[in-house]
């Protein structure tokens, strides 16, 4: 080999030293690089899964909070339907008493009519018959009891109102 060039103590030395360098380098360096690098593939890995659970339980929140908001509004609208609702129950109330009051008002007016008709219908009743026993008295001459005088008036407008 020595024709090739090559010293066989040297090439000997050196596969030595690189069988040595090797052994060496996996020992110290590839084992514990390997290690680290599969302890970072896993906390990647785990900080995938951590990333896609963390994702998925913000989905679901949002779902739960986009439920939760739409119940909300069915349940404010449900709210605004039945104030809606008792405020024209109360103004149907409302105008049904206002109703009711102008009857009542109008019932009171009609009595109070009736009661003053009545009452004008009596005091006039007395001056005709005041006028009448004047009137008599003036064509008599004479003076007759004023209590019978009435009483033969209110008899004529007794028969009279009768008749009519």
């Amino acid at each position: 080999m020595e024709k090739l060039g090559i010293n066989g103590n040297f090439l000997i030395a050196q596969i030595i030293n690189f069988l040595l360098l090797l052994f060496v380098l996996q020992r110290f360096l590839y084992k514990p690089v390997t290690k680290m690098l599969a302890a970072r593939t896993k906390r990647v890995q785990e900080s995938l899964a951590e990333a896609d659970r963390v994702r998925q339980e913000a989905a679901a929140a949002r779902a739960e909070y986009e439920r939760q908001l739409e119940a909300e509004r069915r349940r404010s609208f449900d709210a605004a339907q039945q104030a809606i609702q008792e405020g024209q129950k109360a103004r149907e109330a409302i105008i049904a008493q206002a109703q009711k009051d102008a009857e009542d008002i109008r019932v009171r007016a009609r009595d109070e009519a009736e009661r003053e008709r009545v009452q004008m219908l009596a005091q006039l009743r007395t001056q005709v018959a005041d006028l009448a026993i004047l009137a008599s008295e003036k064509i008599i001459s004479q003076a007759l009891d004023r209590d019978v005088q009435r009483r033969l008036v209110n008899d004529f407008l007794t028969k009279t109102e009768a008749l009519n």
